[in-house]
C-alpha cells in the first residue's frame, strides 16, 4: 500500500498554486492512502475553518482518501480570545468528515493508527502552541493497540518523547512543544512503545525540517522513528518535500522522499524488515545525545537525585535534560550564563554573573517559555544554600542542524 504523508501545510496566502502543483507531483506517484499530518495555513489562518477549507482543496486533487490530522497550530487559542469563535475540532469534523481527529486505519496486517492534537483545557494552558491529547484519545490508542497483534504504524503531528530525531530546531524545546505531551504526560504516549513492541515505525512532523539529516530517521526505545518534511515555504531550511511510505506484501515497509523542487523526484530513504531491521539512511542516537542548536555549551551539572542535569550555554541559556526521558525538557535560564547551580529543599537555585535565584524543582512553572502564559515561579536569592551540584565531561559534535552534546 503507498502511503503519502503529508507535512505541516502552512501555506501562505499567494502560495495556493504552488501548493497545487506540488499536490500534483504527489498525485503523479498514485498514493492509495494520504495523511495529513496536521497544521494547515500560517500565522493568522492557523486554526480558522479557511484554512481548512483551502487544504480540502489541495487533498480533492489527490486521487485517494485523506485522513487529516490536527497539529498544535489548529487548535491553539489565546486566554483571552472568546473560545465560542474558535470551534477547530468541530469545523474539522465538518471540513474533513471525520467524526473524531483521530483515526485507524487497517492496512491488511498493519494498523495505522493517526493521532492529532487536541484543545487544551483552559485550566491546562500554559503556554500557545502546546502538545494536548486527551485522556480519552490515548484510552482509545491503548484498546485499539490491545486488540491488534500484527505490526503497528503510528502517525502522529509531533514525536513521542525520546525518539532521537534530532533534525527538531530548539525553538520547539524552548517552547516546550516538541514532543507529545511536553507539558502534560509525555510519559504517557512513550509507555506505549515499551508496552506494545509490535509497533514498528512512529512517524510525526512538525519541525518543518527536511529529510537529508541523519538523524531524519531514527533507532531508538525499540522503534523506527521518522521525520515528515514540507511542502511549503514554511521549512526551515529552504527544502520541499514529502515523506513516502509503502507498505509491502512481504512485510516490508519503504521509506522515501519526494522532492517537490527536483519535479516530484523520489529517492529510496531506507528500508524496514519485519525483524524491526532497518537498512538505508538512519541513525541510532547513543543513549545521551541531545541537540542544543547554534550554540556553545560551556558546562553540565549532574543532578542525580533528580535523574536529569543542566546545561549552560554561550548564549545564557540553562537547559534541562531527563536522563529517563531522553529528552529536554525545557529552560531554567534564557538570558544570563550560570556559573553555578544548586538544589536544596524542594528548590533549583541557579546563580548567574548577576543574579542568584531559584524556581521549584517539580512545578510547570520553573520553565522560560515562548509564546507562555503562566508566569514563572522565579524567586529571588542571596547565595547558593549548598555545594554546587558536580560537573559532568562531555563531548560536543557538529552537525548541519547545530551542535549535539553526548554525556
Amino acid at each position: 500500500m503507498k502511503i503519502a504523508l503529508i507535512g505541516d501545510l502552512q501555506y501562505k496566502p499567494g502560495e495556493e498554486q504552488t501548493v497545487f502543483s506540488y499536490m500534483e507531483q504527489v498525485r503523479a506517484w498514485q498514493p492509495e492512502l494520504a495523511v495529513s499530518l496536521g497544521d494547515m495555513g500560517s500565522g493568522r489562518q492557523a486554526g480558522t475553518k479557511e484554512a481548512m477549507l483551502q487544504c480540502r482543496a489541495f487533498f480533492d486533487t489527490l486521487p485517494c482518501e485523506t485522513v487529516v490530522l490536527l497539529g498544535n497550530h489548529d487548535v491553539e487559542y489565546r486566554p483571552d480570545e472568546d473560545t465560542r469563535l474558535r470551534e477547530q475540532e468541530k469545523w474539522h469534523a465538518e471540513v474533513f468528515a471525520q467524526e473524531k481527529p483521530y483515526r485507524a486505519v487497517h492496512c491488511g496486517d498493519t494498523l495505522l493508527l493517526c493521532l492529532s492534537v487536541e484543545r487544551q483545557p483552559q485550566e491546562l494552558l500554559l503556554s500557545q502552541h502546546a502538545l494536548y491529547s486527551s485522556a480519552e484519545q490515548l484510552r482509545w490508542t491503548k484498546e485499539q493497540l490491545d486488540a491488534h497483534s500484527g505490526p503497528v504504524v503510528v502517525l502522529s503531528h509531533a514525536p513521542v518523547a525520546g525518539s532521537g530525531l534530532r533534525c527538531c530546531p530548539p525553538v520547539h524545546h524552548a517552547a516546550t512543544d516538541a514532543f507529545m505531551g511536553q507539558n502534560f504526560d509525555p510519559w504517557a504516549w512513550r509507555d506505549l512503545l515499551a508496552d506494545h513492541p509490535n509497533i514498528r515505525l512512529w512517524g510525526s512532523a512538525h519541525f518543518h525540517m527536511g529529510h537529508a539529516y541523519q538523524r531524519a530517521i531514527t533507532v531508538r526505545n525499540g522503534a523506527t522513528h521518522l521525520s515528515c518534511g514540507v511542502m511549503c515555504s514554511c521549512a526551515r531550511d529552504n527544502t520541499r518535500q514529502t515523506r513516502l511510505m509503502e507498505l509491502l506484501p512481504d512485510g516490508r515497509i519503504l521509506l522515501s522522499t519526494m522532492d517537490h523542487l527536483n519535479g516530484g523526484a523520489v529517492l529510496q530513504d531506507a528500508v524496514l524488515l519485519p525483524d524491526g531491521t532497518l537498512s538505508g539512511r538512519y541513525h541510532a542516537p547513543s543513549r545521551h545525545e541531545f541537540l542544543i542548536g547554534e550554540d556553545r555549551a560551556l558546562r553540565v551539572w549532574d543532578a542525580p537525585a533528580l535523574g536529569r542535569v543542566y546545561i549552560a550555554t554561550e548564549s545564557g541559556r540553562l537547559w534541562e535534560y531527563d536522563r529517563a526521558l531522553q529528552e529536554l525538557t525545557g529552560t531554567i535560564c534564557s538570558g544570563e550564563k550560570a556559573v553555578g547551580m544548586s538544589v536544596f529543599c524542594g528548590r533549583i537555585y541557579v546563580q548567574t554573573d548577576s543574579e542568584c535565584f531559584s524556581v521549584p524543582i517539580d512545578s510547570d512553572q520553573r520553565f522560560h517559555r515562548l509564546s507562555g502564559f503562566v508566569p514563572r515561579l522565579e524567586r529571588p536569592e542571596d547565595a547558593l544554600p549548598a555545594p554546587s551540584l558536580p560537573i559532568l565531561p562531555f563531548r560536543t559534535l557538529s552537525a548541519p542542524e547545530g551542535e549535539y552534546i553526548l554525556l
